[in-house]
């Protein structure tokens, strides 16, 4: 395929459930006009050196991750990806000091406030997820079974919302936020390394999290 074909391979429509999220007005509205009026935002296009190179990542992290002596990180990551939330819930009430309801809830409602900006942004930038460009550079890349990639690839929605409700748990349980820093890139790295994510998804959605935990409106509201 010439170059200015696979730059305009997207990844397709949102389910229902997406839908919604996308007709939802919401006061985060604002950032998404920020960030995506900012070029430095955008992903690497399809026919970039930096994809390809970023495939030719996947291909190893994939490919290392199948070796057998990896099954423990393998579980650990298949857990991430079906349950980050209720990881994250659990570690939490194995913890001392920590109200766990109170946690529970500001989880729930962290989620609820945060899923509509990042949903908004993946079908703006419509990437394909690897997989997808890896069938037209003809590269063997496979993917470790998620059952989470059904939304476009940038940004990584794993690394935005672990580092949203991680930062946020931080900051209101002080005593927890180094456990929350470590899981929060280990969370980042597992997207990669079972080759759902480009790198780049991930640093996208680590920044946009970031630009969501700074946001006047947002630390007033949950009182941060």
């Amino acid at each position: 395929m010439l170059a200015k074909e696979i730059d305009l391979i997207k990844y397709g429509n949102p389910n229902l459930d997406q839908s919604k999220w996308l007709q939802e007005k919401h006061y985060l509205d604002d950032l998404l006009k920020q960030i995506v009026s900012n070029p430095s935002n955008m992903p690497p296009a399809n026919s970039s050196m930096e994809t390809r190179d970023e495939l030719k990542i996947l291909l190893n992290t994939s490919q290392e991750l199948s070796k057998s002596n990896l099954q423990e990180f393998r579980q650990r990551y298949t857990q991430y990806d079906i349950g980050l939330i209720n990881f994250l819930k659990e570690g939490i009430a194995g913890l001392e000091g920590i109200d766990v309801q109170n946690a529970h809830n500001l989880i729930d409602t962290i989620l609820f406030d945060t899923l509509g900006l990042i949903t908004k942004l993946k079908y703006y930038y419509q990437r394909p997820r690897p997989y997808q460009l890896a069938y037209y550079y003809d590269f063997p890349l496979y993917y470790h079974e998620s059952v989470t990639i059904d939304s476009p690839s940038y940004p990584s929605g794993h690394a935005y919302m672990g580092r949203i409700l991680t930062g946020v748990l931080g900051r209101v349980y002080p005593q927890i936020s180094y456990f929350m820093d470590k899981a929060s890139a280990d969370f980042n790295y597992a997207r990669v390394m079972m080759a759902v994510h480009f790198k780049s998804d991930v640093d996208a959605g680590v920044n946009i999290a970031n630009i969501v935990l700074n946001n006047r409106d947002f630390i007033q509201k949950h009182q941060l």
